[in-house]
């Protein structure tokens, strides 16, 4: 691999891509077309050799073919500092495996360019990160479902009940304030989970800005598809679109921005 010109991916199984939703794979299309060799590893061919990271890694070509998007180049171990650039793109949930792999790519901190690195997502989970800024809906973590009925109280539309360790819109629930409160209350707390006060305004999509060392690259805005669902996540089958932003998006993003740096 040259240093500086090949770019790596920590992904899941590439045959589990959605095609149409897959922002690893728009990423790969994108640098497969600028003629960058491309190497893709899943975190289980991830092992150590005293303190080098290796792992059995794939050299792929992205095919446009409308069967397979991808064709195996070459698949043998490779010593992963070798690589330039290193997207970790592995899908949550944040588990045990989700944690070693974190551990094992964290050698590699300072010797290669990472997207994002191993101590930043280690730092931060992608939850609780939002209680750093003043402008988020109403939150509550916890576990305490008593207490979570009595802070939810005041929510005439009711609460959002999410996993403080998975993504793609995977068990989060939108809970009526008649589902919250009274004898048939179906709220219960088994761990600890994150609640927010559900906003109507949800329908009408959310915005995604793509950030870079601080600066906005562009927008979308996510739609719910479905009769009846409100998360409009792509893997759900939610639809996007380019957007701009207005004023006060923008000063949210530049806080954000600046937080991130």
């Amino acid at each position: 691999m040259a240093q500086k010109l090949s770019f790596g991916f920590i992904c899941d199984p590439l045959d589990n891509f959605n095609r149409e939703a897959e922002t690893s794979l728009f990423l790969m299309r994108e640098i497969g077309a600028r003629g960058c060799p491309l190497f893709v590893w899943e975190p289980k061919d991830l092992f150590l050799k005293q303190n080098e990271v290796w792992g059995v890694g794939k050299k792929i070509e992205i095919t446009g073919h409308p069967h397979c998007f991808y064709r195996i180049v070459e698949e043998k171990p490779y010593p992963l500092a070798d690589c330039g650039t290193l997207f970790l793109r592995k899908d949550p949930p944040f588990d045990q495996e989700y944690l070693y792999h974190l551990w094992l790519l964290s050698f590699l901190e300072g010797k290669v360019r990472m997207i994002n690195p191993p101590s930043a997502l280690l730092k931060h989970n992608e939850k609780l990160s939002i209680l750093n800024f003043p402008f988020i809906p109403a939150t509550w973590v916890g576990s305490n479902t008593a207490e979570l009925k009595k802070w939810a109280a005041p929510f005439k539309d009711g609460i959002v009940i999410k996993p403080l360790n998975d993504a793609g819109g995977r068990d989060v629930q939108w809970f009526k304030q008649s589902m919250v409160h009274g004898p048939r209350s179906t709220v219960s707390l088994p761990h600890t989970l994150m609640a927010q006060e559900y906003l109507p305004a949800v329908t009408e999509g959310d915005k995604r800005v793509m950030l870079w060392r601080g600066k906005s690259l562009g927008a979308f805005v996510r739609k719910a598809t479905k009769p009846g669902e409100f998360r409009a996540n792509l893997h759900l089958g939610g639809r996007f679109e380019k957007t701009e932003l207005t004023p006060k998006e923008k000063e949210i993003t530049a806080a954000v921005a600046a937080w991130s740096k």
